[in-house]
């Protein structure tokens, strides 16, 4: 029973070693260089010289067994060392590497160094797989406008161990300043977003002024169109009493004279502005 516990044992640490190896080569292979600086003195003598290496993943990554060379016929020349902490990338992280052939002083320094060099390569940990590689300029820098994507350029301000995004902007804003050095273009853009931002406001205006002026017109209207139809119901109604009224006086006479001959007779009479009620009364 034990042995069969270590058996199990085993091969779950197998697996896991396995899965781990894996995972770390799969990762690793998506590090990029982001950038990279040689600086000479006036005598032409390497003063620094490093390369940046960029983590673009979400996850932290082991840079260990990979190497560094900058002979594309022996892609080994430098190992990065197993079990430091310095080549642990953390998510989107940077480790930079001084590439002055000064090993002795730090496994962060390569066996070799860029004076001479055309190219830098990143390898893969089999030493024959080329991750990622870069030209190495004779004196200046060389960065990625997107870390880790984008196209390289001469940055003016180097952001070694940070994200080359500020010294982008920094760089837009000067090639903005050489485009147009008195600002001349910056006053004509700004003095036509004002001016069309002032004609948007004025339409605007005006129209929301004619909205309230059509609404006042048509409430006016309204109002105005209601007082007749009112006065021209009152009108109907008076004439309907008047006309109810003449009705009942001659009722009424009719029953006084009843006695006369022309009763019965029943006259009306019209003309334009009125009508009423007649009866032809006879003298006894």
């Amino acid at each position: 029973m034990r042995k069969l516990n270590l058996a199990k044992g085993f091969i779950a640490l197998t697996c896991a070693m396995a899965m781990n190896t894996i995972a770390s080569a799969q990762t690793a292979s998506d590090l990029t260089i982001n950038e990279i600086k040689v600086e000479r003195d006036s005598t032409g003598a390497v003063t620094e010289a490093w390369v940046e290496i960029f983590n673009p993943t979400y996850s932290t990554v082991d840079m260990a067994r990979l190497y560094l060379s900058n002979d594309r016929n022996n892609l080994t020349k430098s190992i990065v060392p197993q079990g430091l902490t310095d080549t642990q990338f953390l998510p989107r992280g940077f480790v930079v590497f001084d590439c002055d052939g000064k090993r002795g002083e730090g496994p962060l320094h390569t066996t070799f160094d860029i004076a001479n060099s055309e190219y830098i390569y990143l390898v893969e940990s089999n030493g024959q797989v080329v991750i990622d590689s870069c030209a190495v300029p004779k004196s200046g820098s060389l960065a990625r406008t997107l870390d880790g994507v984008g196209e390289w350029e001469t940055p003016k301000e180097n952001s070694k161990g940070f994200s080359n995004q500020m010294a982008v902007v920094k760089n837009n804003s000067d090639r903005f300043k050489e485009v147009d050095p008195y600002g001349a273009g910056m006053a004509i853009i700004s003095i036509s977003v004002v001016f069309g931002i002032l004609i948007v406001l004025a339409l605007v205006f005006s129209l929301v002024g004619n909205f309230f002026v059509w609404r006042e017109k048509t409430a006016e209207a309204r109002a105005k169109a209601k007082i007749e139809k009112q006065k021209a119901k009152e009108a109907k109604a008076l004439e309907a009493e008047e006309e109810q009224a003449a009705i009942a006086a001659v009722v009424a006479m009719y029953m006084l004279d009843a006695h006369d001959d022309a009763a019965g007779q029943l006259t009306i009479v019209q003309n334009e502005n009125t009508t009423h009620w007649q009866f032809p009364f006879k003298k006894h």
